[in-house]
């Protein structure tokens, strides 16, 4: 795993983690100080719009309602799939906010539990990402060290490992266990290395080897070449 994953991961996480705090504070009042009352579809329209020489269609519903004896009409901005429930004349039982009659919640409590789990998702993303982060500086760590203070191996490649995504250079090492490169989008970085080739691994602390092309040579040692060296 690379380190563009994890930060890829952290930053949606934050994104969600954003969103999700934004629906709370916006629809927070609602849950506090919301009075439910019934509203009548009383009008319904369709606008377009352009945004960014971009043709968008927004959808809006008026709603009539009483609010301690005041009849009140509000204009809202709803998803197609609100307007397309609210017909004209039909009846929706809404969030009013007190002390300030004119803001509405159309659906009941929806928004404040969608920005709930907005915002759980948000910090179960982050939270991964940072995990996955620390794990992968830590593999960074462990390759670093074997270079810098493992023993360096000769091994005999047996192939390139491929899946629907990644291709990796496959060994043996002198424990008998099959070992792998980092994974690499393309197959090409591996043509030098054919089956046979031998090749220079460092051993690091627990045993695991790591190929001198994915973690360079190490410093002042001449004798670790950096390509494969084909086998009569």
């Amino acid at each position: 795993m690379t380190a563009s994953a994890p930060i890829t991961l952290v930053c949606i996480g934050l994104v969600l983690t954003a969103a999700g705090a934004s629906l709370l504070q916006q629809f927070g009042p609602f849950e506090a100080n919301g009075i439910i009352a019934q509203a009548d579809v009383v009008d319904r329209r369709v606008e377009r719009v352009h945004h960014d020489e971009q043709s968008v269609t927004e959808y809006f519903v008026t709603l009539r309602y009483d609010f301690e004896g005041e009849v009140l009409s509000t204009e809202v901005a709803v998803p197609f799939g609100a307007y397309d429930k609210l017909a004209e004349s039909a009846t929706q039982m809404i969030h009013v906010l007190g002390g300030n009659p004119s803001q509405i919640e159309v659906f009941v409590g929806r928004n404040f539990t969608v920005g709930q789990w907005v915002l759980r998702l948000g910090l179960v993303l982050s939270v991964a990402g940072l995990v996955a982060l620390w794990w992968t500086f830590a593999h960074v760590r462990s390759a670093m060290a074997a270079r810098d203070f493992g023993e360096i191996e000769t091994v005999r490649v047996e192939g390139i490992g491929h899946n629907s995504e990644a291709y990796w250079l496959r060994w043996r090492d002198v424990t008998g266990a099959v070992r792998k490169s980092i994974s690499s989008t393309s197959s090409r970085r591996y043509d030098a290395y054919p089956t046979g080739t031998e090749i220079s691994v460092f051993r690091d602390s627990r045993g695991k080897t790591w190929w001198v092309g994915d973690v360079g040579p190490r410093a002042n040692s001449p004798t670790v070449p950096d390509e494969g060296k084909p086998t009569s």
